[in-house]
C-alpha cells in the first residue's frame, strides 16, 4: 500500500499561511482544456474566494486541476509522481524547509564563485562560517573537515562537433537579442566551445602524491566502465547566472557515485560536491551581480534543443582556476582514462 500524500489544498493552506514562506517563490503548474499545462506564479491566483464567485479578470482554478508545485525551479510536489517536498509525505525524505536551505545554499556557492573557476558549480562555500546551518543538507563527501576548495575535476570532455557548433550557434544568436552594453557583458562570460565538458566529481588534491594516486584509482575504475552515449538535448538554468546544455544518460549518476565512491575509499578530499549531482555543460555563467541578463535572453532559448550526441570512450583528470589551458584551449590534463 502506498504511503498517504498531503493534497494540493494541504499545500496551498501551507503556502498561504506558514509565515517562513515567500509566495511569490512558488510557482502553480495547472491543466488547462485548451492549452495543456501552465505555469503561473502562486500570487496570481486568487486562493480565498470560491471559484464560482471570482470574475473572468480573477486567475483561479479547481485543486483538481493542480499538477504541480515549485519552489523556484525546482517541483516540491507532485500529484502524478507523487512527489511531496513540502510536507514530507508519500514517503518523501525532504521537507520545505530542508529544500530552501538546500536552494539557498546553492545560491550562496553560484554567487560567491570565481569567475576564473572551473564552470560548475564549485567555490568557497566551505570556508564560509555563515554556511554552518546548511552543512546537514550535504552528503558524507562535503562533511570533510579538510575541506577547503577544490582544485581539480574528473570529467568528460565534449569534442563532438555538432554539440560543439550548436552551442556556439545558440551564444551568438543569444549575443543579438541583448543591446550593445549587455552584449559586451556577456560576451566575456561564455564558455569557449574548446572548453565545453560535463563534470562528474571535483576534489582538492594539493600534492603531486594525492594527484598520482587519484590517477591510480582511475584508471583502475575506467577498466570496469564500458563506453556508452550521451545525449543533449534543451537547457536549463542555476539562479539565472548559469546557462547550461542538459546531456541525458543513466550512466552519468552511476559513475558520479561510482568515482566518489573510489575516491573516498582512498581518502582523497572530496570537498565541493553537492548531494545532489546535476549534470550539465556550461553554454555561460556570470557572477549574481549580473544575473539581470537572463531575463533579457530568456525568450529567446528555444523551448526545446537538440544538440547532439557524443559516444563517451575516456574520462579525463583536469585541474581548474588557473589561467593556464592547453595548446588546444582546454583545461590542464593531468590524466586521461580510456573506457
Amino acid at each position: 500500500k502506498k504511503p498517504p500524500m498531503k493534497t494540493a489544498l494541504d499545500v496551498i493552506n501551507r503556502i498561504k499561511w506558514d509565515a517562513a514562506l515567500d509566495p511569490h517563490a512558488f510557482t502553480v503548474a495547472y491543466e488547462d482544456r485548451f492549452k495543456g499545462t501552465i505555469e503561473k506564479g502562486f500570487s496570481e491566483f486568487d486562493w480565498e474566494n470560491d471559484i464560482s464567485s471570482v470574475g473572468p479578470d480573477i486567475l483561479s482554478i479547481p485543486q483538481h486541476r493542480i499538477q504541480y508545485f515549485k519552489y523556484k525551479s525546482r517541483v516540491v510536489w507532485d500529484k502524478k509522481e507523487r512527489i511531496d517536498h513540502v510536507f514530507g509525505s508519500a514517503g518523501g525524505r525532504l521537507d520545505i524547509m530542508q529544500v530552501m536551505l538546500e536552494e539557498k545554499a546553492m545560491e550562496m556557492r553560484i554567487s560567491d564563485m570565481n569567475e576564473n573557476a572551473e564552470d560548475d558549480l564549485q567555490d568557497k562555500m566551505e570556508q564560509k562560517p555563515s554556511l554552518s546551518s546548511f552543512v546537514h543538507v550535504y552528503s558524507k563527501y562535503n562533511a570533510d573537515s579538510r575541506a577547503g576548495r577544490p582544485s581539480h575535476f574528473i570529467g568528460i570532455r565534449i569534442g563532438q562537433r555538432d554539440i560543439q557548433n550548436r552551442i556556439g550557434h545558440l551564444q551568438q544568436e543569444l549575443l543579438k537579442c541583448l543591446d550593445t552594453n549587455d552584449r559586451t557583458e556577456l560576451k566575456g562570460h561564455l564558455t569557449p566551445l574548446c572548453k565545453l565538458h560535463i563534470t562528474l566529481c571535483v576534489c582538492e588534491l594539493n600534492t603531486d602524491t594525492e594527484i598520482e594516486k587519484t590517477k591510480q584509482v582511475m584508471q583502475k575504475l575506467s577498466q570496469t566502465i564500458k563506453p556508452f552515449k550521451v545525449t543533449v538535448t534543451n537547457t536549463d538554468n542555476f539562479n539565472e547566472t548559469v546557462l547550461f546544455a542538459k546531456p541525458h544518460s543513466q550512466e552519468l549518476g552511476k559513475l558520479n557515485n561510482q568515482i566518489m565512491e573510489a575516491l573516498q575509499q582512498e581518502n582523497i578530499n572530496l570537498t565541493g560536491n553537492f548531494q545532489k549531482f546535476v549534470p550539465h555543460i556550461t553554454i555561460y555563467k556570470v557572477s549574481a551581480a549580473k544575473k539581470y541578463l537572463f531575463p533579457k535572453i530568456k525568450g529567446f532559448l528555444p523551448k526545446k534543443q537538440k544538440f547532439g550526441f557524443q559516444q563517451t570512450t575516456e574520462l579525463v583528470l583536469c585541474k581548474f582556476g588557473t589561467s593556464e589551458v592547453q595548446s588546444d584551449g582546454f583545461y590542464p590534463v593531468f590524466g586521461t582514462f580510456p573506457l
